[in-house]
């Protein structure tokens, strides 16, 4: 309504004698130099003007306080995409009167995006301003914005230092390479909860602010009504510096001082390996042993040392000297501990040792830092004379005997101690001028801690649903595809196994049994218009029987004509 439509409607109103009159009272109250003769004609006249001049008064009042407030919910609906900083683009609206491109074509157009405008009748549906904020530890943490349907959601955080200071001297270099250690994500009040990814998406262009765009799929929207984010550690990447830790002794120093491990110091934790055939060499002989084992009756239930000891044992044998494959350690943690860093005094290790080319080192973190920044920071060895680096893995499995704790690398929740391993340290005279330090490709922990923040999802689910029966063929295997459902920003492809002879149940593992079936197939999957271009899903993942994706623009349902997945096409039709 506009402002004259209120006040057409507020003269209608009936004000009562009383009304009238206490207000006249107050009006001559207020002009009391008015003469008793002309008291009568002020009165018929103030009659006849103070009905309007009051309904004028509560139409303003009225107009002001719904304007305040539908311009809140205005707001909402044109902000949000100015708190996602230009991150989402739609595509191009486009000339569709041609009906038979379907017929003709095979949809080979190239979609035209834009960014995203302000009254995209998505956002308006899928989109709600939130404003939940949390200070600690330097920064204050604030999630604005949340876009989402079903499955995906998309969560805008500003992020902004207390005292307005710049994050670090580097800010305005690479916007990017600010990030956070890891996000995790919790709905509801369920215990279990699952890793994010942030990307920034501001230009960087205001000192100390950043805003961070969060996404995640698979959050079910049906079934849930709250999420629970916890930032850890803000970051910087370092691109090729060393960072200065101040570490005054030599690794060969630190394994006089506490002495040198044992080889029963040693745990064997499997293998790193440098490609995909490797890692499948090092399964297959895996498990080809195992079967031996069984044949002789030996059964995976008895004990350790009988079974998975004795495939240990094994298997580190078959290892040492192969090209691309590298035995993994961890190390066993002593009472003897020395520091060595003069910037993290705390910072301690409590065994280091050499095994199989394989330098092995134990720290202790005593509260200097936590697990995340340690890990972040990259810790490698720097030989002062020749310049040498050797860059460590670092990992926090220390396994629990029965029910000592001893070892244990996490305790009540939180990572106390880590090993880290270098590869090529043969003896122990070859680390007389080595030193610990960090840098090189790590990360620097800017803020440590951790930031929660808490908020319910409030916005329309936009997913439009399916039902179909179509048999389209996977990676070789003949799959049924019973439904398809679709918002502007995801696709869900649900499967069925087929059961004839011909086909293999593979969801025991997943439907694609690869990482990333783009990689594998790309162009695989396409979602064809009505104006006949596409959009190629290259950002593909598979739960189960479950075909998810995210697509790369925001689309406009009412134009989507088909799926297409691999030359099958499937027509959508309401």
């Amino acid at each position: 309504m506009k402002k004259e439509d209120y006040i057409k409607a507020i003269q209608k109103i009936e004000l009562s004698d009383q009304f009238m009159q206490e207000t006249i009272t107050m009006l001559q109250a207020e002009d009391n130099h008015i003469s008793d003769n002309n008291k009568n004609r002020v009165e018929n006249k103030l009659k006849k003007t103070v009905k309007s001049r009051i309904i004028y008064k509560v139409a303003a009042i009225l107009f002001i306080i719904l304007l305040s407030t539908t311009g809140i919910a205005v707001a909402t609906k044109l902000s949000i995409v100015d708190l996602f900083k230009g991150y989402f683009r739609e595509t191009v609206k486009q000339d569709i009167n041609d009906t038979n491109n379907l017929k003709n074509n095979q949809g080979s157009g190239t979609i035209t995006t834009v960014p995203m405008k302000e009254d995209n009748k998505f956002i308006e549906e899928a989109s709600a301003i939130i404003s939940s904020s949390v200070t600690a530890n330097g920064l204050k943490l604030t999630a604005r914005g949340v876009v989402g349907d079903r499955h995906t959601i998309y969560i805008a955080v500003d992020v902004e230092t207390i005292d307005g200071s710049a994050f670090s001297k580097n800010q305005q270099n690479d916007v990017k390479d600010l990030s956070f250690s890891k996000v995790w994500l919790k709905t509801n009040d369920n215990a279990l909860g699952q890793y994010c990814y942030v990307t920034r998406v501001d230009d960087g262009s205001e000192t100390g602010k950043a805003t961070f765009v969060l996404q995640n799929s698979l959050v079910m929207k049906e079934y849930i009504n709250h999420v629970s984010l916890t930032f850890t550690n803000l970051t910087e990447k370092n691109t090729g510096n060393l960072v200065d830790i101040g570490s005054w002794k030599s690794l060969f120093d630190i394994m006089n001082e506490i002495g040198e491990a044992s080889e029963d110091d040693f745990n064997f934790m499997g293998a790193r390996y440098s490609s995909e055939d490797d890692r499948l060499w090092y399964h297959k002989t895996e498990d080809k042993f195992l079967k031996e084992l069984k044949k002789k009756g030996v059964k995976n239930s008895i004990d350790y040392d009988s079974y998975w000891g004795k495939r240990d044992a094994y298997m580190e044998e078959a290892i040492i000297g192969r090209s691309g494959i590298t035995p993994k350690y961890c190390i066993r943690r002593t009472e003897n501990q020395t520091t060595f860093s003069s910037k993290y005094p705390k910072l301690a290790v409590s065994n280091i040792g050499i095994l199989n080319n394989q330098l092995c080192v134990k720290f202790e973190l005593n509260d200097s830092m936590n697990f995340d920044s340690f890990s972040d920071s990259g810790i490698i060895i720097v030989n002062k004379k020749n310049g040498s680096i050797i860059t460590g893995m670092i990992d926090a499995s220390q396994p629990v005997n029965g029910d000592d704790n001893s070892q244990a690398d996490m305790v009540d929740g939180k990572i106390i101690s880590c090993g880290a391993q270098f590869s090529g340290i043969s003896d122990k005279d070859m680390l007389k001028d080595y030193y610990f330090t960090f840098g090189a490709y790590g990360e620097n922990t800017l803020y440590e801690g951790d930031w929660k923040l808490d908020f319910n999802l409030d916005y329309s689910d936009t997913t439009r649903e399916y039902t179909v029966s179509h048999n389209v063929k996977f990676n070789g295997e003949n799959r049924k595809l019973e439904r398809i459902m679709i918002s502007p920003i995801s696709l869900q492809l649900q499967f069925k196994t087929l059961t004839n002879a011909g086909s293999t149940d593979v969801s025991k593992d997943n439907l694609f049994r690869i990482n990333n079936p783009a990689a594998a197939a790309p162009n695989m999957i396409k979602i064809i218009m009505k104006n006949n271009t596409e959009v190629i899903l290259d950002n593909l993942s598979s739960d189960k029987d479950t075909l998810n994706s995210v697509l790369p623009v925001v689309i406009d349902l009412d134009q989507v004509a088909a799926i297409e997945i691999n030359k099958t096409r499937i027509k959508l039709v309401r």
